[in-house]
């Protein structure tokens, strides 16, 4: 096992200094030597070896001053005293600066030798730990999941990079594994990780959300108690998916599929929906609905003349002055070019002709767009009012209005027909 490490022997005395070289140096990896304290200070700064074999009594810097000296640098560098001075202050001095090992002058070869062996067994025992913690820190820094180890008392022993770069976590201080997953103590405390009878010591799965800055975070955090060879448990293992983008982006699909794209009204699909729950709710509390099929008049000239992008944004403009002026309860939804449907929760035929017309005259006033061109339009509206104990399918329902909108077209347009 010498072969492995690397020696510094700090003596005073030079031929005992030459002895120990030229005999350690046959076993060990490399062997370094110092005439007094503030040389070994220096060589061991240099080349900073696995082992010191120092003398106490030195010129310039003895070698507890030294020792203390280099616990500043490396606090768990194996040191061994090497003295004529085998008193018992002396020896207190050396537990308090923590010397690995003591060895009293003049030297037995064989216990100089044992005791460089099991200081060099324990320098590789630690070599071989940090080499598994530095191997088992990559490639849990590989893993796309935040994974921390905790104690029983919710304290984070050990997180991957992905956790520590969130800046929830503190360096040089306790983490909680509430706090710097979410920041939110008393929320996550009890709403995620829950109490350790129930979270911890059991191997659990689930979704949780949080709120900070006015934003929600999705994760979903599996917990695995880590046990001894006596099955109880010492530490809880926390794997923690982010799925706050999967969760928006499930949200932004979910929108896509029932809004139209340009104007961010209800379409066909959101539409059959609000149809229904008009009809549940016109049958449960015993009042009519009304539906207004309205199509734009003139659209295409703008559009031929001036452009799609002329096109879209009267589109757009249209769509914000029928929301703005109808209820929060009724829909208007975009099903085709410039076709609009509007929903009007509990409006009999006559409260329909009223807000049709009220239409009429938003949709008719001039639009000034962002080119710098003027236009005006108008629209024809088809009304089909449907009474509570009517028996009629969404599609009839629709395409009533949609013939009564023809007809109003037909009429010479910029009106509204009841079907």
């Amino acid at each position: 096992p010498l072969s492995e490490i690397e020696l510094l022997i700090v003596e005073d005395n030079e031929s005992e200094l030459e002895e120990l070289e030229e005999f350690l140096s046959i076993y060990c990896k490399k062997c370094y030597s110092a005439k007094d304290g503030e040389e070994g200070l220096e060589i061991f700064i240099k080349n900073r070896p696995d082992i010191i074999l120092c003398d106490y009594s030195m010129p310039k810097m003895n070698g507890l001053v030294m020792t203390q000296k280099i616990r500043e640098i490396d606090a768990d560098v194996s040191i061994i005293l090497h003295t004529v001075f085998a008193n018992v202050d002396t020896f207190l001095k050396a537990i308090e600066q923590k010397i690995s090992a003591f060895i009293v002058k003049p030297t037995n070869i064989t216990t100089l030798l044992n005791t460089i062996l099991k200081e060099t067994k324990q320098v590789l025992k630690d070599r071989e730990l940090k080499y598994q913690n530095l191997l088992m820190q990559k490639i849990i820094d590989l893993i796309p999941d935040m994974v921390m180890v905790t104690d029983l008392n919710h304290n984070v022993l050990f997180a991957n990079n992905l956790l520590k770069n969130r800046g929830h976590y503190k360096n040089g201080v306790v983490n909680k594994c509430f706090e710097v997953l979410g920041g939110i103590e008393s929320y996550c405390q009890k709403e995620c990780f829950g109490s350790l009878e129930t979270q911890c010591l059991k191997e659990t799965s689930r979704n949780i959300t949080l709120t900070e800055d006015d934003k929600e975070y999705h994760y979903f955090v599996k917990t695995i108690p880590i046990n001894d060879e006596f099955g109880n448990i010492y530490a809880i293992l926390k794997i923690v998916q982010d799925r706050t983008e999967d969760k928006e982006r499930e949200i932004r699909l979910s929108y896509l599929a029932n809004h139209d794209i340009l104007t961010n009204l209800p379409n066909r699909a959101l539409l059959s929906d609000r149809l229904e729950l008009a009809i549940s709710r016109s049958k449960r509390d015993k009042v009519p609905f009304s539906v207004l099929f309205l199509d734009l008049d003139g659209f295409k000239d703008v559009n031929d003349s001036y452009g799609h992008e002329a096109g879209d944004e009267l589109l757009k403009t249209v769509a914000n002055r029928i929301a703005k002026n109808i209820r929060g309860v009724d829909t208007i939804a975009r099903i085709g070019g410039d076709e609009f449907v509007i929903v009007l929760d509990s409006t009999n035929k006559e409260q329909a002709k009223k807000i049709a017309q009220k239409i009429i005259d938003i949709v008719s006033q001039k639009y000034h767009l962002n080119s710098g061109i003027d236009v005006y339009i108008t629209c024809s509206i088809g009304i089909n009012t449907i009474k509570a104990d009517e028996n009629i399918c969404i599609h009839e329902i629709i395409n009533n209005a949609d013939k009564a909108m023809y007809e109003a077209k037909s009429r010479g347009k910029n009106r509204y027909i009841v079907y």
